[in-house]
């Protein structure tokens, strides 16, 4: 640095030539940071997620979860969202500039302009002064949104209801228990949601089976924070759902869509675009949790919606939900979920392709168990599962597994339960027990019980699993509202 600088010292006629390039870098910067005063600034606001490959910044990706994106845009943008299927309304407004720097007031004055269909959407136009920054949020003009805000005010509140959750709660239309193992902590978490968001006829069920030193803070945090965000990601869903387009009343359309669901593909598939969506958001989330240990820990999950005459089941891991079926003068267990472990050849098979490797102990022959390339570690008994970040890279994934089916009026009742009484009853024992249970409401403990008592008998010297049993009844009315229940591990 120095021998250059005594060279430009020692040639006057360089100095001279090097004075005249700075001397027209700071005018250029001066006309283009004038220039930028009145530059137009122009975003896209797509009132839903996008993918991970539409996805235009950083801000975009904070947003999404938000369910309102705005991203940075050009004249070009509109057209390229719409090939991808995705639609928007575009938004101009001025850029403006104070002490702080330059971009978009947060304190701004509306006025409707013209969107990418021909309707209407909100843009604004900045105040003078006031701190200057990107705005992370636009009113809609559309009614739709104002009345999906309303939704979020209920989802919120809801989600205070569950977290003073009554433990072990029952009655006519559910029933749920847990007991807790041989571990320092029961590791079991579930719930039950009646009246779950957006409908009041819909009900959200689910166990998770946590696993590894912060197993049990995991399936909490799945518990408290996952309805809410799969309740969002089917909103987003809906709204960028051609049938919202077609229907002005939102509600209106939502309650029609509880009694026409197994008759409309497009609505399972927005329910499994929902679940897909809210997994990979919440397993995201979990990573970025610090007082969690997400490396070495996991849990499955679980989940059943009912939608008026439909049920929709999506499922990570080894957790197991059973229909039981009247038929003739008996009732028969029908399986609704698989078993998500590396037993499955497909699952093997996914592992093996991303380097993982698939064995079982020699105590445990009939046990596959997932392993790092070159270490004996972790040894997990599952193929998906929610944290677990050591085994991400080496086929262990978050994707859920989406089932659907339409009930009919020889199904009774459904039954969730972890793999602690999977291990020691089979699923014509579960179904029969239930159905014998004297009252509807202790179904799920009398479940629990004969899995203690299973466990004592077959493993008398092996550790006890927790086991938990959310028991859904289908031939009796959701008018009942009732809060969430959960593990009485809180």
């Amino acid at each position: 640095m120095c021998t250059c600088l005594s060279f430009l010292l020692d040639n006057p006629s360089l100095n001279q030539k090097w004075m005249n390039f700075e001397r027209f870098l700071f005018l250029a910067f001066s006309a283009f940071h004038s220039w930028c005063q009145y530059l137009p600034g122009a975003e896209i606001e797509v009132p839903f997620p996008l993918r991970d490959e539409d996805l235009y910044s950083l801000e975009s990706e904070i947003l999404s979860q938000k369910r309102t994106i705005v991203t940075s845009a050009d004249d070009s943008s509109p057209k390229s969202l719409e090939n991808r299927g995705i639609r928007g309304n575009l938004i101009r407004r001025d850029l403006s500039k104070t002490e702080s720097g330059m971009g978009y007031s947060t304190n701004a004055q509306y006025r409707v302009a013209g969107t990418l269909d021909g309707s209407h959407a909100n843009t604004c136009e900045t105040k003078e002064g006031g701190n200057i920054q990107m705005i992370t949020q636009i009113p809609h003009a559309p009614e739709a949104l104002k009345q999906e805000n309303e939704i979020d005010q209920s989802c919120k509140a809801r989600q205070k209801q569950l977290r003073k959750a009554v433990l072990n709660e029952g009655n006519d239309s559910f029933s749920l228990h847990s007991h807790q193992g041989s571990k320092r902590a029961n590791q079991d978490s579930m719930l039950v949601w009646q009246n779950f968001i957006p409908s009041e006829y819909a009900t959200l069920c689910a166990v998770f089976d946590g696993h590894g030193p912060d197993g049990h803070h995991i399936s909490r945090r799945l518990r408290d924070n996952l309805p809410g965000i799969l309740a969002s990601c089917w909103r987003s869903a809906w709204l960028s759902s051609s049938a919202v387009r077609r229907n002005n009343d939102f509600l209106d359309l939502i309650v029609d869509s509880s009694s026409s669901l197994g008759s409309d593909n497009e609505h399972l598939w927005l329910w499994e675009e929902a679940f897909h969506r809210a997994f990979k958001l919440m397993d995201r989330q979990l990573l970025k949790d610090e007082d969690v240990d997400c490396v070495y820990s996991g849990s499955t999950a679980l989940t059943l919606v009912k939608l008026g005459d439909d049920i929709i089941i999506a499922n990570v891991g080894d957790s197991r939900a059973v229909l039981a079926v009247r038929f003739a003068d008996s009732l028969i267990p029908l399986q609704l979920s698989v078993d998500l472990t590396p037993n499955l050849p497909k699952e093997a098979d996914r592992i093996q392709r991303c380097k993982g490797r698939v064995l079982a102990l020699r105590k445990e022959p009939f046990v596959k168990r997932v392993w790092l390339p070159h270490v004996n570690s972790p040894g997990l008994a599952m193929a998906r599962a929610f944290g677990d970040y050591i085994l991400k890279e080496y086929g262990v994934i978050s994707t859920p597994e989406v089932t659907h089916r339409h009930i009919s009026k020889n199904d009774k009742f459904v039954v969730l339960a972890t793999d602690g009484v999977w291990d020691v009853l089979s699923n014509e024992m579960v179904v029969n027990i239930v159905d014998n249970a004297p009252q509807r409401c202790n179904a799920a403990q009398a479940v629990v019980d004969a899995a203690v008592r299973a466990w004592k008998v077959k493993h008398p010297y092996a550790k006890m699993d927790d086991c938990s049993v959310v028991c859904l009844f289908l031939d009796s009315g959701d008018s009942q509202p009732v809060q969430a229940s959960s593990s009485p591990s809180v």
